[in-house]
């Protein structure tokens, strides 16, 4: 294989490129579910165990990481899930996704009801990243709890992931 420039430079954001990798053909995406420069490597399920040996022969330092570190990392950086954070229940302003909202740049799909909502002052929901504290005790959410107005008792909203952070040291 040639040498591959995978360099945080040689990718734009969510750009991707088809790359020969230890003889897999891959392609590479700039993107990361944790919130960090990162690339994923997607490649036939036959080429993945060759592939990875191979990066880790390239770079030791390249380590395994289980779902509950990457979903840490991924809620205190602010990244939603889709399916999780985000729902067909969601528009794409109440899901936070307005840096990718061009309604400017031509049709798409949902182009009219993105706007209308825009026109009319915004969405109603907002998604918000917040602490959780309750006492002096540590308290974890994992999703789909309740959030109530202090003064009144009411729901006000309620939670579609959680976690500890990692990094923060602190309940999100």
């Amino acid at each position: 294989d040639e040498p591959v420039d995978l360099a945080r430079t040689a990718f734009k954001p969510f750009q991707w490129r088809k790359l020969s990798l230890a003889g897999a053909e891959a392609v590479a995406v700039r993107m990361s579910f944790i919130g960090e420069y990162g690339l994923e490597l997607h490649v036939e399920r036959p080429q993945a165990a060759r592939l990875y040996q191979k990066l880790q022969e390239a770079d030791p330092q390249l380590g395994n990481w289980g779902g509950m570190a990457m979903n840490s990392f991924r809620i205190e950086k602010g990244v939603r899930l889709f399916g999780k954070d985000i729902t067909k229940d969601h528009d794409a302003w109440e899901a936070g996704l307005d840096r990718f909202i061009k309604l400017d740049k031509g049709e798409f799909i949902g182009r009219e009801a993105l706007a209308k909502i825009k026109d009319e002052g915004g969405p109603t929901r907002k998604q918000v990243q917040m602490e959780v504290e309750v006492g002096s005790e540590p308290v974890d959410c994992v999703g789909n709890e309740s959030i109530r107005c202090p003064e009144t008792g009411k729901v006000v909203g309620f939670t579609t992931s959680g976690t500890w952070g990692c990094l923060s040291g602190k309940s999100l």
